[in-house]
This record gives structure tokens, C-alpha cells and sequence, in this order.
């Protein structure tokens, strides 16, 4: 981030920094002499998920005077032809970060590389997923 003078700039940085030298994991791995999860990610180990990656920006920008704020969400869904609607599971849960950038505001900004996820059901799945959805209309 040394150089880096407008928040836009300070937010592609730790982004462009987290994606060249982390990795996505959810088979954490911890050196259980670092006390602090955060550094174990940021100086130790290197893999971690979501939850890593948005706490690490978050930090960083922090540090370097950009204003943020962490979110838990999720993100995106299965595409469902039958029900035409999106299911959304609980394997979608997701963490990220907002930094304030001035003028544009709070502006959502995912330091998590792309996980490359397919977001249509196979028809079997959209069979089950209407028939555990029909009931759901009358409540």
C-alpha cells in the first residue's frame, strides 16, 4: 500500500496483495503457537477462507486510514428452471468487507479469490427443491 494515495487505490492494493499470496482453504490449518488467528493468516500459514480474507482487508485498509466495515452475507444462489426462482443454501454464506471511498461511498469490495462455483441445479436437484418448496407457498 506504500505509494498508494486514494482509498481506491489503498483497496486494489491489499486486494491485488491478499489474491497473489493467499489461498482459498476451508481445511484451516493453524500454527497454535500465534495467538492471534489474523497474524497466523496475514504472516504464518497463508490459507484460509472468507472470513480470513475480509478481516485481513479490513485490517490493512484500516491501517492505512481507508474506513471499512466487515459484512456477512451470501452470495449468490442455484439458478432453479422449474421453481423459476434462485435457492440460496447455506453453503453461499459469505464474508466481505466495505471500505468508504468519499464520493462513491461504501462501496462492497471482496478480497476472496473467485471460487468459480456453478450457479444452475442439475434436474434432479430442481425436482427435490420444488417438491421441498411446494409446501412453503401457503405459509
Amino acid at each position: 500500500m506504500a505509494g498508494q494515495r486514494t482509498p481506491a487505490a489503498k483497496v486494489q492494493a491489499v486486494v491485488g496483495w491478499l489474491r497473489r499470496t493467499h489461498s482459498y482453504t476451508t481445511n484451516l490449518k493453524r500454527d497454535e503457537r500465534i495467538e492471534d488467528p489474523l497474524e497466523d493468516f496475514l504472516f504464518a500459514e497463508k490459507d484460509g477462507h472468507c472470513e480470513y480474507f475480509a478481516s485481513a482487508a479490513a485490517i490493512l485498509l484500516r491501517a492505512g486510514g481507508v474506513p471499512t466495515r466487515y459484512v456477512n452475507g451470501f452470495l449468490g444462489g442455484e439458478w432453479n428452471d422449474l421453481r423459476q426462482a434462485i435457492t440460496v443454501r447455506e453453503n453461499r454464506a459469505h464474508s466481505w468487507i466495505e471500505a468508504y471511498l468519499g464520493r462513491e461511498g461504501w462501496v462492497r469490495v471482496d478480497a476472496t479469490p473467485p471460487l468459480g462455483r456453478d450457479s444452475r441445479m442439475g434436474k434432479l436437484r430442481q425436482l427435490v427443491d420444488a417438491a421441498s418448496c411446494s409446501g412453503a407457498a401457503g405459509l
